[in-house]
């Protein structure tokens, strides 16, 4: 299950938020309840020193009722449970329950020894725990009775659940105004990332027109601006291809792309590869009767048509030599066998020879000048590469086998495809071709065989070969 990061960045934070309020709330009850305790402690201590000092010429004197009149203004203190005063004999001379007068003092029950201070603590009937204290009143030494104090600790209590529901208070209020800080900054960061992986998706799609706005200037707005960056040279480059294509084949700009030192590379190899020429018949007197657009006109549609149908049929226009196309199956297709150079070969002249007849029609349409052209295609072994200086290079394919399908273009009539015996031996079962006369070139000694296709069967299947 996908989840958002958005979801991830809020939870992370409000679970740090949570931990960091709830200790800080621990830490800060359990310091408001030591500081509590120990201000009740002195509390408690104050107030027994106090009738200790003033109890003494009271018991010495047998002054009783003065004992009274201490243990009903110190009983006024908050928290005090009660207050007894004793003699040396331990027989309560005052108490803050009068029925307890002039017995002896007895601990309350179930006292106990704090651990954490040592005092002393003891819980009542209503099962309340309350502060025990005992101060010696002495003279000169000499002990004259003792001050029983039973602090309440209730107040404490009672302050510490209103400290906690504060701080209770305090943590939720914290953790919401968290979740909502969260959710802002989760959301200031998760935008311009899908923001980012847009643009990424948009530029896998080949949208290199695609920007991001810059709205924060921080690492995410360095990123946006980097990822502008590469958008802006991708689509340079994009439109260096695009015109790069203009000139060289899919073919050689994939192996440009794949191997930059490509371009590097002087010399070749030999391999056997499938030719092809085609030129325009009568196409320099015709130039000569046209206006000069009209001549480019129609040799653009020309070559536009003639061209799209070579790079369909994974051929590669080795060069345009004015109207002329000379074009080669195999050269960097390291998969294609020579049946299968041939057979495309042969296709894209069939499929040539029908534009053409299309574009005839359209020209005549028009009012233009009409032309036809001549085809001679031969496979046979020549040698391909990059050749030229380290300033300019042109990659093509030269040897005697280029040669032979040159002159035999130069033999062939308007609208006729030659093609040699090499290519139809490789093609037979595809081809309906007439035999011609074996012919005589120039600068060859041996006559060659020729071929006239006349009809063409589609579907390649290496098995028929």
């Amino acid at each position: 299950m996908k989840i958002s990061i958005r979801f991830k960045i809020s939870s992370l934070i409000i679970l740090l938020i949570s931990l960091l309020m709830v200790t800080i709330s621990t830490i800060v009850l359990k310091d408001q309840s030591i500081i509590l305790k120990e201000e009740m402690r002195k509390a408690a201590e104050a107030i027994a020193r106090n009738l200790s000092a003033n109890a003494k010429e009271s018991l010495l004197l047998e002054r009783y009722l003065d004992l009274d009149s201490l243990v009903f203004e110190a009983q006024k203190n908050v928290g005090v449970k009660f207050i007894a005063i004793a003699d040396k004999k331990n027989i309560i001379r005052a108490h803050t329950d009068i029925n307890l007068r002039n017995k002896e003092y007895k601990n309350p029950n179930n006292i106990r020894i704090n651990e954490k201070d040592n005092s002393l603590e003891y819980l009542d009937k209503d099962k309340n725990l309350n502060y025990y204290l005992s101060f010696p009143i002495k003279k000169k030494g000499k002990l004259l009775g003792t001050v029983y104090l039973g602090y309440s600790q209730q107040h404490i209590l009672t302050a510490l659940k209103k400290a906690e529901k504060k701080m209770i208070f305090f943590t939720i209020s914290s953790i919401l105004f968290g979740i909502l800080g969260a959710l802002m900054l989760s959301s200031y960061i998760s935008k311009p990332i899908k923001l980012l992986a847009k643009g990424t998706r948009e530029i896998a799609n080949e949208n290199f027109e695609y920007r991001i706005p810059i709205k924060t200037n921080d690492e995410i707005g360095d990123l946006t601006i980097a990822f502008n960056q590469m958008a802006n040279d991708l689509q340079h480059k994009e439109l260096i291809k695009s015109a790069f294509k203009r000139y060289v084949s899919s073919q050689v700009l994939d192996q440009i792309i794949a191997d930059p030192d490509f371009l590097k590379k002087l010399g070749g190899e030999r391999k056997i590869l499938t030719v092809l020429f085609s030129d325009i018949r009568g196409f320099t007197p015709l130039s000569e009767a046209l206006a000069p657009e009209e001549v480019i006109t129609l040799l653009n549609d020309y070559l536009d048509g003639m061209t799209e149908i070579i790079f369909l049929n994974n051929g590669i226009i080795d060069k345009f030599i004015g109207d002329a196309i000379m074009a080669v199956w195999g050269a960097l297709q390291v998969n294609m066998t020579p049946a299968e150079q041939a057979y495309y070969a042969v296709k894209a002249a069939v499929e040539m020879q029908e534009k053409l007849t299309e574009l005839q029609v359209k020209w005549t349409a028009l009012g233009r000048k009409t032309v036809q052209v001549g085809i001679g295609i031969n496979t046979g072994a020549v040698v391909v590469g990059n050749i030229g200086s380290t300033q300019r290079i042109e990659y093509t394919v030269i040897g005697d086998n280029v040669n032979i399908a040159a002159r035999m273009e130069e033999n062939a009539k308007p609208g006729q495809t030659l093609i040699s015996d090499t290519t139809y031996n490789l093609i037979q079962h595809y081809v309906k071709a007439n035999k011609l006369e074996p012919m005589k070139v120039k600068g060859k000694s041996k006559l060659l065989h020729v071929y006239e296709v006349l009809e063409f069967k589609t579907g390649f299947d290496q098995e028929k070969i």
